[in-house]
C-alpha cells in the first residue's frame, strides 16, 4: 500500500505491550511503518466524524489535540447537517464525503448504496497517504473506515455511548484501538476485539472552550431554595428536538402559572425559534430562544437545571458542568442508545430520566419543579454527575492514536492539563 502499510517480523514493524487496554489479552500491537519512512514523528491522520454535532464536536476536540502535537489532521464529514457546528471551528482541513444510511424503504436502498460506493471510492483516493484513520461513530464514518481496511491503514474507533453502535460492532474485530466514552460499553466489546487491540475508557471528548469554562463553575451558582433567578436550559442536541420544543415549553408555562418564577434558555433547532418564543411569551416567561449557539458554555454556566436529550456528548457536557438534568431520551435512536446512556446516569443518581412515551406536560412540569425547588437534590445530582466528567478525554483519545503510531504519549504538562 505504500506509506501506511503494516509489516510484521524483525526489523519492520515495532510493537508495544497491549496489556494496558481492558480485556485485550495482553497481546502486542503492531505499528505502522509509513511515518518512519518519512523520517518524522508527524503523522497524517484522518478523523471520520459522521453527520451531526454529536460526532463532529468530539472529533474536532481530538483533532485539536493532535494538531497541537504537530500532526497533519483532516476531518471527514458526511455532508448532512453539520454546517452550523463549523461556526466556531478554525482548525484542520475539513472534507465532505457524502454518505447515506441504508433506508428501510426498498425504493431508497439503490440510491443509498450508490452514494456509499461513491464515498468509498473517494475515501480510497484520499487515504493513499494516511497513517491512521479515526472513526468517531455514525454511518458517515463507515466508508472512510472501510477504505482504511482495504488500504491496510490502521483504524482507531471511538464509541461514545453506553452500548456500541453498528459501525463499532462491525469493525471492532479489525480495530487497532477502541476508545470508550462510557465504562458501561466495555462488556459489550471485550469479546469482540482481538487480543492486540487497545481498549480503554477515555470519556467523551468535549470542546476545549467548554472544558475551560467548566473549570471555574461551582454549583449551585443561582437559585437557592427560593424561586428567584431559577433558569432552565432546554437543549435537544445539535439538531434540536420537536418534542422538547412542544412539551417542555408547555410544561414550563404550566410551572409559571402555578407560581414558579422560572427563566429559560432554549436551543430549539432550525425553524422553531418563533413558535417556541411565542409560547414562552404567552406565559410571561423571560426567555432566550435560539436555533443554535456556539456559546453553550454560557448557557451551561448560568443554568439551575436542564431538560435535554441523552446523547453521549450532551451527557458528557452536563457532567463537566455538574448540571442536574431531566433526561428525555430520543426514542428512535439506533439501538435505543440514548435510553442506555440515560439509564447509566440515573443508576449513579446523576440524572432524572423520563421516557418520551411517559413525558406528558404534567409529568415534565412536576420533575422540573422538583429540580428547581429542592436544592439538596440538585446538590446530590451535581456531585454524582461530576464523577463521570473526563476533562482530559480528548487528550486520552489522542494518546491512543499515538500509541497505535508507535509514539510515546505526551506528558500532562504538554497536554495543557497542568
Amino acid at each position: 500500500m505504500g506509506s501506511s502499510a503494516w509489516q510484521c517480523g524483525t526489523g519492520h514493524g515495532e510493537s508495544v505491550p497491549g496489556g494496558r487496554g481492558a480485556g485485550n489479552g495482553g497481546g502486542e500491537i503492531l505499528l505502522p511503518v509509513g511515518r518512519r519512512r518519512r523520517g518524522t514523528d508527524m503523522a497524517r491522520i484522518f478523523i471520520a466524524c459522521g453527520g451531526t454535532g454529536g460526532h463532529f464536536f468530539p472529533g474536532s476536540a481530538v483533532a485539536e489535540c493532535l494538531l497541537k502535537r504537530g500532526h497533519e489532521v483532516t476531518i471527514l464529514l458526511c455532508g448532512k447537517d453539520v454546517e452550523r457546528s463549523l461556526l466556531d471551528w478554525n482548525g484542520s482541513e475539513i472534507v465532505t464525503v457524502r454518505s447515506s444510511p441504508l433506508s428501510a424503504s426498498p425504493y431508497r436502498i439503490p440510491a443509498a448504496v450508490l452514494t456509499n460506493l461513491t464515498a468509498l471510492a473517494r475515501s480510497l483516493l484520499m487515504l493513499s497517504n494516511a497513517d491512521v484513520v479515526v472513526g468517531m461513530g455514525g454511518y458517515g464514518a463507515a466508508p472512510p473506515l472501510a477504505a482504511a481496511r482495504l488500504r491496510r491503514v490502521p483504524i482507531v474507533l471511538f464509541e461514545a455511548n453506553a452500548v456500541p453502535g453498528r459501525v463499532t460492532r462491525l469493525l471492532a474485530s479489525n480495530a487497532s484501538a477502541i476508545a470508550l466514552g462510557m465504562p458501561e460499553c466495555e462488556p459489550f466489546l471485550r469479546k469482540r476485539v482481538r487480543k492486540t487491540c487497545l481498549l480503554q475508557v477515555t470519556g467523551v471528548p468535549v470542546r476545549s472552550a467548554l472544558v475551560q469554562a467548566a473549570e471555574s463553575v461551582t454549583r449551585p451558582e443561582s437559585g437557592g431554595d427560593g424561586d428567584k433567578d431559577k433558569r432552565v436550559l432546554v437543549f435537544g442536541g445539535s439538531r434540536g428536538a420537536r418534542f422538547l420544543n412542544e412539551t417542555v415549553a408547555q410544561a414550563l408555562a404550566q410551572l409559571k402559572k402555578s407560581g414558579v418564577d422560572v427563566q429559560v434558555d432554549h436551543v430549539s433547532g432550525a425553524g422553531a425559534v418563533e413558535i417556541v418564543r411565542s409560547r414562552y411569551a404567552e406565559a410571561g416567561i423571560t426567555c432566550e430562544v435560539m436555533e443554535y449557539t456556539p456559546e453553550m458554555a454560557r448557557l451551561y454556566r448560568r443554568a439551575t437545571c436542564a431538560v435535554t436529550r441523552a446523547g453521549a456528548s450532551t451527557c458528557a457536557e452536563l457532567a463537566l458542568f455538574g448540571l442536574p438534568a431531566l433526561l428525555i431520551p430520543y426514542p428512535f435512536a439506533a439501538g435505543d442508545h440514548q435510553a442506555q446512556n440515560a439509564a447509566a446516569l440515573a443508576a449513579d443518581g446523576a440524572a432524572v430520566v423520563c421516557r418520551q412515551e411517559s413525558a406528558d406536560v404534567r409529568t415534565v412540569a412536576e420533575q422540573v419543579r422538583r429540580l428547581l425547588t429542592d436544592a439538596q437534590l440538585r446538590e446530590r445530582m451535581s456531585r454524582a454527575v461530576r464523577k463521570r466528567a473526563r476533562a482530559d478525554a480528548a487528550w486520552r483519545v489522542a494518546d491512543m492514536v499515538e500509541a497505535v503510531l508507535g509514539l510515546t504519549p505526551a506528558a500532562s504538562s504538554e497536554r495543557g492539563m497542568g
